[in-house]
């Protein structure tokens, strides 16, 4: 196999295991939204009381690592489509994630929506990413 179908074999599996940490992701956000309330002004301290909220926050941080990764492996593989898929995902997470930490803070469900709009924007680009490169 020459370096460039490696490279983007590569890409297509860190897309999926975006797809799987987004996933996870996701149905923590949603248990945490029907069962957790989280006391007001007390966000981030609340945070450290709540295994659940803890490791959805920790890990769509992980997921922005994972996510600028990918971007640097479309990058390195001179692949345009991989390079516009791995942006778009990494701006959704960054949406996620940007308004997830305000969401803590206020409780606003405007931020809720805009968390779910990150999500179903880098889902839906590393999604097609995995299929726009089916072979």
């Amino acid at each position: 196999m020459g370096k460039v179908l490696v490279a983007k074999y590569k890409l297509k599996r860190a897309a999926l295991a975006a797809v799987v940490l987004l996933t996870l992701i996701y149905c923590l956000g949603i248990y945490t939204t029907l069962f957790i309330e989280i006391p007001e002004g007390e966000g981030w301290s609340f945070m450290m009381k709540s295994l659940i909220l803890l490791s959805h926050a920790t890990l769509g941080t992980l997921l922005i690592f994972h996510s600028a990764s990918l971007v640097a492996m479309a990058n390195k593989a001179k692949s345009k489509m991989w390079m516009g898929v791995s942006v778009v995902g990494l701006l959704g997470v960054l949406l996620s994630v940007g308004t997830g930490s305000s969401f803590v803070s206020v409780d606003n469900d405007f931020m809720s929506a805009l968390m779910a709009l990150g999500f179903a924007i880098s889902l839906l680009a590393y999604v097609y990413g995995i299929y726009a490169s089916a072979e």
